[in-house]
């Protein structure tokens, strides 16, 4: 059951067998999509931010800032988020 991106599907319409795929079909997705993002995240979490004389620096707080506001979240929750990507991209 494909649609058209930007669409969104009448469930009302759906038998209940439909629904149910359907909801197997977003659940899918978004596992697809959370491992995206956690790919993503330990990536950001493995740049090497340069210093203002182009050294690498070792301090990673102004990415956890930049992933903090982009994700609306804050400070602390973006580092613990960093960090759980990095386990799940490295260790499973």
């Amino acid at each position: 059951m494909s649609e058209p991106v930007g669409s969104s599907p009448d469930y009302r319409g759906m038998s209940h067998e439909q629904r149910i795929e359907a909801l197997l079909g977003l659940e899918r997705r978004f596992a697809r999509l959370h491992a995206d993002r956690a790919r993503l995240l330990a990536a950001v979490q493995a740049d090497p931010l340069p210093n203002e004389d182009g050294t690498s620096a070792a301090d990673k707080e102004w990415a956890r800032e930049e992933v903090a506001l982009v994700l609306k979240l804050s400070t602390g929750t973006a580092r613990a988020i960093m960090r759980d990507a990095c386990d799940l991209v490295t260790r499973f």
